[in-house]
């Protein structure tokens, strides 16, 4: 058997789900799951355009795919989950209350698969030689739809360092250093928005409501929310 061949450094970018995982130094259980699954949209949905909705249960978003489908997310509560207990048409209608007429009625869905959210992320992007990247290095909520970006930064500014060769300590040091501020402020980000749908205060999902409306009514600060998602923190 020829011997494999040796590298300088080791990228982990396998991190796989929640509820698989080992626990890493900061870890929370949301007490939410995720229903994930494709719908077919009607011939009338623009093509290339997300969906996000804020329910009292949770995030749902509808991602869009090739063609007239959509990928479909739907947070809710697991300890008092209201889809499980609901068949594919039942589960369509909801949906179909759920988002705007701009993408329903939906025309179909597939089985859905569940899966237990939660925080798991590791303090340092970097040990020693072994850089940890997308879920490897933190698994986040996906009610802002952002550890893929996230994922994606990560090894976007690990190439780029190194690229040229050169000292490749120092390379991880300015690794760490470069994406702790974007790493850090989309990590609280989704934390927070993930416990808010938690939270039993009275005038709570009011509150959500307005904050959400404002946005909506305030395009540059939309439009900067939105660079911020896709391009991170610089």
């Amino acid at each position: 058997m020829p011997a494999l061949p040796s590298a300088s450094t080791a990228v982990v970018a396998e991190g796989g789900v929640f509820a698989d995982q080992a626990r890493k130094a900061i870890s929370r259980d949301y007490r939410q799951a995720a229903w994930v699954g494709t719908v077919d949209l009607p011939e009338h949905a623009p093509a290339g355009v997300a969906y996000e909705r804020f329910t009292r249960h949770g995030p749902a978003a509808l991602l869009p795919l090739p063609g007239q489908r959509a990928s479909l997310v739907w947070c809710v509560d697991s300890d008092d989950d209201p889809v499980a207990e609901l068949d594919d048409a039942q589960r369509l209608a909801v949906l179909n209350t759920i988002f705007p007429a701009d993408v329903t009625p939906l025309r179909s869905i597939t089985p859905l698969k569940r899966f237990p959210l939660g925080l798991n992320a590791e303090r340092t992007l970097t040990h020693g030689r072994t850089v940890r990247i997308g879920n490897a290095a933190q698994t986040l909520h996906p009610v802002a739809g952002q550890g893929l970006n996230l994922g994606l930064r990560d090894a976007a500014e690990l190439v780029n360092l190194l690229r040229g060769g050169g000292d490749i300590d120092a390379a991880l040091r300015r690794l760490e250093w470069q994406r702790g501020p974007d790493r850090w402020a989309l990590i609280a980000t989704t934390d927070f928005l993930a416990r808010s749908f938690t939270w039993a205060l009275p005038g709570a999902g009011a509150a959500r409501g307005l904050g959400l409306a404002a946005l909506q009514a305030l395009p540059p600060l939309k439009s900067l929310l939105a660079r911020q998602m896709m391009f991170g923190r610089r």
